[in-house]
């Protein structure tokens, strides 16, 4: 009996976990770039009971071998055994802003050799956190900090695909400061940033050198399941490193990358992604999960009113 019991508490905590995941996923329904995470249960292994004894007789386990005395499977009970991200393209918010961008790779196939097969791939933008680590973003929506470099809200700042962190302008040389006014930041859909004027011609510093013109640090995972999260929109890569493609155009597979993102237009400015979730299947979801934890719950409440009856009050006669 107290099998049955077991079995329900894991039952609860169980659906509790999987309660708090897709909690926790609500409550990002409103974060640019935010990847949905999903539950997977696993049963413990199954138990198989059978008689070893008819009532009143001898032992039986010629009988058992036959299958005759077989009774059946007992399953042991639930647990959460991870969450999974779920990496689908998510909408796509028009803001105007040229320093919104969002990375668009639903139909984006990548081979990672000449002549290979074809692989979903998907999308992310390379950046620095404050301690120098690299990690990687979905979220575009950018700002320039007060050292005039591209960085996340949290300040992390946009990698190029060289690993030097985008610098917009120096706030501290005047010139700088007022080209970068004046013109015009333009984010072409394979990654190249630019600051043009008015003609739509590279803005120069007083060098001649063009004061932006830097390509994306974007990456290609064509394994997403290896980015681990962090905090505030951050993965790290866990993978395999040959399953990561950065976007070099020095590289074959690199350069494969820049031509896809060209044809099916992998960065859009003035964009941002919406997160992925579906509002509607999250609420079924959550009270598919509150009403599996209360029917376990009611289980454990039946258990522990008949064992108040075994030791309370059958013990006392």
């Amino acid at each position: 009996m107290i099998r049955g019991l077991y079995t329900a508490v894991s039952g609860m905590v169980a659906q509790e976990r999987r309660y708090e995941t897709l909690a926790l996923n609500a409550a990002n329904a409103q974060t640019p770039g935010y990847k949905v995470e999903r539950p997977v249960q696993r049963a413990f292994p199954e138990m198989l009971l059978a008689r070893t004894r008819e009532i009143g007789s001898a032992a039986i386990p010629q009988r058992l071998a036959m299958g005759q005395a077989v009774i059946g499977p007992l399953t042991t009970g639930v647990y959460v055994q991870e969450r999974i991200g779920d990496f689908r393209q998510g909408d796509l918010v028009e803001t105007g802003s040229p320093l919104d961008l969002a990375l668009y790779d639903d139909r984006l196939y990548l081979t990672l050799a000449e002549g290979g097969v074809p692989q979903k791939a998907t999308l992310f933008f390379a950046v620095a956190r404050p301690d120098g680590a690299v990690r990687y973003v979905r979220a575009g929506r950018f700002a320039v900090d007060a050292d005039g470099y591209l960085a996340t809200p949290s300040g992390s700042r946009v990698l190029d695909a060289s690993g030097a962190p985008i610098r917009l302008y120096n706030p501290a040389d005047p010139a700088q400061a007022a080209a970068y006014a004046t013109g015009e930041l333009r984010v072409d859909a394979d990654g190249r940033v630019r600051l043009v004027d008015g003609r739509g011609q590279l803005v120069r510093g007083p060098g001649g050198q063009p004061l932006v013109d830097r390509l994306l640090g974007l990456v290609a995972a064509m394994d997403p399941h290896g980015m681990v999260r962090e905090g505030d929109g951050h993965y790290r890569w866990e993978g395999d490193e040959d399953r990561l493609v950065p976007l070099d155009p020095a590289t074959a597979a690199g350069a494969r990358l820049r031509e896809a993102l060209r044809a099916q237009g992998g960065v859009r400015q003035g964009f941002y992604e919406a997160s992925n979730l579906d509002p509607a299947q999250t609420m079924v979801d959550l009270m598919e999960a509150l009403r599996a934890y209360e029917a376990n719950q009611r289980v454990v409440q039946a258990y522990d009113q008949t064992l108040e009856k075994l030791f309370g009050e059958v013990g006392k006669v």
